[in-house]
């Protein structure tokens, strides 16, 4: 509960001179309001970063047009709430040209459980697009949290979408350099083998073009080709790729499809992209596995007209709480993963119509599943529709 004010007797003056020296030698910028969140007292920090208010200066007055989101609202919330609550603002440089991102943290004033007043401090943080959503203190305010986050998201758009465009020009130059490399090496036999590694210098700068040419897609910036293709096809290039891993960590790969498989309508290079992602994750997480099994089944989903795709390890498996953010951006357990690749798996099934999600009830392990549309043409012409 919030009393009206608080004002300072006399009693109360040697308090405040002390306050006052105490904030001045912070150098955070710190203000302390009444209830009403008009100014009583502030450091010398803040009236250099800030200006000096006069005395009795209503916040949402002074901060009006410097800060955003607005400081008076987190100070009407922390007076109200009595709690102490976290925000970043970004606020116009003092300096002028430009603005900074500050860290708030407003502290009700309680005396005896009655809210007479609210402390306030703002620090810059160490960058102006701090990606940092807690501190030592606590969490951020979690609308605050989600702006930093779509604003991070945002600039990762931006920079996808100059990359896309800059990386396709070597991968096309490699593609080139390769292909004159075997037309010179086609009439020495002695040179079979070199040959034979051109073409998997092609094979893959085309892989890495085909992702960068999916990534532009989803971005919007281009179309995504339909094709029919063969699900198991695309399966054994993803084996290929991961092979040679597998063997170094000693996994014991086994892949299990029924006799016969109808076609796929989308993008195989996508496709490819999803299970690469899923299976080198599954070879991560049995890193440190006594037993090491990676398992990809194939089959059908009559019900759903859908082929379904189970990626399966032996390794210590995802808890419960973190299942439930496992497809997040920038969710990742990995010293230097960046938590996109589910992210980007995901939308590019569901690009194709399809889900990708976990397997909770997976006996050991983690058992991820991607469903995929049939092509139209192998869905059975057995449905009806009611009027």
């Amino acid at each position: 509960m919030a009393s009206e004010t608080f004002e300072p007797t006399e009693d109360a003056a040697y308090v405040h001179r002390q306050l006052q020296l105490l904030a001045d030698i912070s150098d955070q910028a710190v203000a302390y309001l009444d209830t009403r969140r008009r100014f009583r007292l502030t450091n010398t920090e803040f009236d250099r970063r800030f200006g000096e208010p006069p005395k009795n200066r209503h916040a949402g007055d002074f901060f009006e047009g410097v800060c955003s989101p607005a400081v008076d609202e987190y100070l009407k919330r922390a007076v109200d709430s009595g709690e102490s609550l976290k925000a970043q603002l970004d606020c116009s440089s003092p300096e002028g040209g430009g603005t900074d991102r500050l860290r708030l943290k407003a502290v009700p004033h309680l005396n005896e459980g009655t809210v007479v007043g609210v402390f306030v401090s703002f620090h810059e943080t160490e960058t102006r697009h701090s990606s940092e959503t807690t501190d030592d203190h606590g969490p951020l305010d979690p609308a605050d949290a989600l702006r930093d986050h779509r604003e991070r998201m945002a600039r990762l758009g931006e920079m996808a979408a100059g990359l896309t465009h800059e990386i396709r020009q070597p991968l096309a130059a490699i593609i080139n350099y390769a292909g004159v490399l075997k037309r010179r090496l086609r009439n020495d036999p002695a040179a079979e083998a070199i040959t034979g590694l051109a073409d998997h210098i092609v094979s893959q700068a085309r892989r890495a073009d085909n992702i960068v040419a999916s990534a532009r897609s989803m971005a919007g910036k281009g179309k995504t080709p339909r094709i029919e293709f063969d699900i198991m096809r695309v399966v054994e290039d993803c084996m290929g790729l991961v092979e040679r891993r597998a063997r170094k960590l000693d996994v014991d790969i086994r892949i299990g499809s029924q006799a016969k498989l109808p076609t796929l309508q989308g993008n195989p290079h996508q496709v490819e992209q999803i299970l690469v992602n899923l299976l080198n994750n599954a070879l991560d997480a049995m890193n440190d596995a006594d037993k090491r099994v990676l398992s990809i089944d194939v089959d059908t989903v009559a019900s759903t007209d859908t082929v379904r795709v189970r990626v399966s390890d032996t390794g210590p498996g995802i808890d419960a709480d973190r299942a439930q953010r496992i497809f997040n951006s920038m969710e990742t357990t990995k010293h230097d993963g960046m938590g996109m690749g589910l992210s980007i798996s995901r939308a590019l099934a569901e690009s194709h119509d399809g889900k990708l999600w976990l397997d909770t009830q997976a006996a050991e392990g983690a058992c991820f599943v991607l469903d995929l549309p049939l092509a139209l043409a192998e869905i059975p012409d057995t449905q009806t529709v009611s009027a």
